[in-house]
């Protein structure tokens, strides 16, 4: 049975929704609204709770307003049940969520059909070291628009806005990347992101991602997980747990933006990485700064004494690549040696799609971000 975490989203075209509100001040709320027409709303029996039809506007005019009248601590007090009787159903017991995750879900229905479909494609960054060799490449999550547009990863994370989609994205994105990688035959290392947050056990939740990259016969140490640039990290012991795990696995682990946002030394010390990568304003900076530079030295020095390699980003020019590699970085990323392009396949991408999806069907996962609308596009 599938943890909560993993469950289907809420449905977007059931007629009727049922609110149950939390606190007896929440309910007087939404009588308020109702009685001054920003809510159409009945009572249902006994008083305590309301039903709601779905707009022709559908849901998403719904979520929209109980987000505006209700403060998130009130969204996740609030209880909520679509149907398709006008009275709840006897066993939708089941079904009844919290009103924040519905208006999340709601609000992310783009991405979850997205995400039915299979709508997501890899593409790929190419890393080189100090020779400007081939060492690997990063895989890049993109989404696709029933008209063949690129959608980018933000704006798909952000239409994350509940842990249960999060995690339904985080998760198809590393079986695509490993199914496309298998499918190309890219030589060398696979960086593959990954979202912590969506790993709430480490043993359990990471078993079937070993048995996808296994069956895909994906070398594991030829395999990398980085941690997405954006995450915040909160819990050192929990992000450490998941990095062990890989590692008992034969896989390598990466810290990505090192030196900007969350990614800091004590991460760093705790952490020990395989790879670590600098920044890329940082990398930039290094050009004009000298303190920046000597910092970023001795990060490299640090790192090698531990046997991290570090790799620096946002490499656009030659100018860049020399400092950078004078500074000690051992791989390189940036617009210098290839922008994230999509590879052709070298055999059809069903077989291997289904393959990895058997293999990774049962991961059980959790996650958090907020929501935003569908963005087209167009670069890389």
């Amino acid at each position: 049975m599938a943890c909560s975490y993993c469950a289907r989203p809420a449905s977007s075209d059931l007629p009727y929704l049922f609110v149950w509100p939390g606190p007896g001040h929440v309910l007087g709320k939404l009588r308020q609204a109702i009685s001054s027409g920003r809510l159409a709303a009945d009572p249902l029996p006994g008083g305590r709770g309301l039903r709601l039809s779905r707009p022709a506007a559908g849901w998403t005019q719904v979520a929209d307003r109980l987000q505006e009248l209700l403060t998130p601590l009130e969204l996740q007090e609030t209880r909520v049940l679509t149907g398709e009787r006008a009275t709840p159903d006897a066993d939708g017991h089941e079904r009844v969520m919290q009103a924040d995750r519905f208006c999340g879900e709601i609000r992310g229905h783009w991405l979850s059909e997205l995400l039915d479909q299979e709508r997501l494609t890899t593409w790929f960054q190419p890393i080189v070291d100090r020779d400007r060799l081939p060492f690997g490449h990063e895989a890049l999550a993109r989404g696709l628009s029933h008209d063949g547009g690129v959608i980018a990863p933000q704006a798909m994370l952000e239409a994350a806005a509940t842990p249960q989609l999060l995690a339904r994205f985080d998760r198809l994105a590393r079986l695509t990347a490993a199914g496309a990688a298998d499918r190309a035959g890219l030589p060398g290392h696979l960086f593959v992101n990954f979202v912590p947050s969506t790993i709430y056990d480490p043993e359990q939740c990471l078993r079937s991602t070993v048995a996808a990259m296994t069956r895909l016969d994906l070398d594991p140490e030829a395999v990398v997980f980085e941690v997405v640039e954006s995450y915040r990290i909160d819990d050192m012991e929990h992000l450490k747990r998941i990095f062990d795990r890989y590692r008992a696995h034969g896989f390598g682990v990466a810290l990505d933006d090192f030196g900007a946002g969350y990614a800091t030394l004590e991460a760093l010390v705790h952490l020990r990485p395989d790879f670590v990568k600098i920044d890329k304003e940082m990398a930039r900076r290094c050009r004009d700064d000298g303190f920046c530079r000597r910092l970023v030295g001795e990060i490299v020095r640090l790192a090698h004494e531990e046997g991290i390699k570090v790799i620096a980003e946002g490499i656009e020019d030659r100018a860049g690549f020399d400092l950078l590699r004078e500074v000690g970085a051992d791989l390189f990323q940036g617009y210098l040696f290839g922008r994230p392009a999509p590879l052709p396949a070298a055999r059809p991408a069903c077989a291997t799609a289904a393959r990895a999806r058997r293999a990774i069907a049962g991961d059980c996962l959790s996650a958090g971000s907020r929501g935003a609308a569908l963005t087209p596009m167009s670069g890389a």
